[in-house]
């Protein structure tokens, strides 16, 4: 069966498609109107080396531990774990902020040995509220990165430090929840309104079918019974004894 064939059986059993899609549309309404819209913000992090640098002593080398070790991408890494830190998220809570936010880190790829950067990302209900969210951790950046880099020993001179590279941006309604709730219910209760309609229309084709075949079955032995029934009086008629005289009907 093709997509044609579906469609003439969509067609021919009309009534039990349109009433199945009719429910569809309504349940896909009614749960897109009680859900709520969702708004997103971000902001955008990146690290440097300090502006200011202490002279060292003679003989003295100073370096940042963490990044011979592992570079910026270890610290990126080590700063995006710290925002996401159940102790920071309490933080960002209790100053007004909600705790379900992201901290991606991504390497830019680009040439001259471009820092990583950290995004972090805040989905609410509130529009204000995601702002407020991705502003209070990113304040948060800078004294974690100093705590990190404090446990390690390094230099306060040879700290690197957070920047600002994408500033918090507006709130953007983000692609809603029940947007694609509401889409995979249309896609679902289209796909079933056509299955129902199409098995539907297989049961009532066979049905006749059989219907068909035992009427057929039936008139082939009625004739068959006729027929015989016709031959049966041929026969007596021409061939049996009284047809031909009985003898109690011969004269002497």
């Amino acid at each position: 069966m093709d997509l044609f064939d579906v469609a003439k059986s969509c067609a021919r059993r009309w009534y039990v498609f349109l009433p199945l899609m009719v429910v569809t549309v309504v349940v896909g309404y009614r749960v897109y109107a009680g859900v709520e819209p969702v708004y997103y913000s971000t902001t955008t992090l990146g690290l440097a080396n300090p502006s200011v640098a202490v002279a060292p002593a003679d003989g003295e080398v100073r370096s940042n531990g963490l990044v011979d070790a592992g570079g910026a991408v270890l610290l990126i890494n080590l700063l995006a774990m710290g925002l996401e830190d159940p102790a920071v998220t309490q933080q960002v809570a209790d100053s007004g902020g909600i705790s379900d936010y992201t901290a991606t880190v991504f390497e830019t790829g680009l040439p001259g040995n471009q820092l990583p950067l950290v995004t972090i990302e805040a989905t609410a209900a509130d529009p204000e509220e995601s702002k407020k969210t991705v502003e209070l951790v990113a304040a948060q950046s800078g004294p974690l990165l100093e705590r990190v880099q404090r446990s390690a020993d390094v230099p306060p001179d040879r700290m690197l430090i957070s920047y600002t590279v994408v500033p918090p941006v507006d709130p953007k309604p983000a692609t809603p929840s029940r947007t694609r709730t509401t889409i995979a219910l249309m896609l679902v209760g289209t796909g079933l309104s056509v299955f129902a309609a199409v098995l539907f229309d297989v049961l009532v084709v066979r049905l006749k079918t059989k219907r068909k075949d035992r009427d057929r079955v039936s008139d082939l032995v009625e004739g068959g019974q006729d027929r015989h029934t016709d031959s049966d009086r041929e026969w007596t008629r021409v061939g049996s004894p009284a047809g031909k005289g009985s003898p109690g009907s011969e004269r002497p």
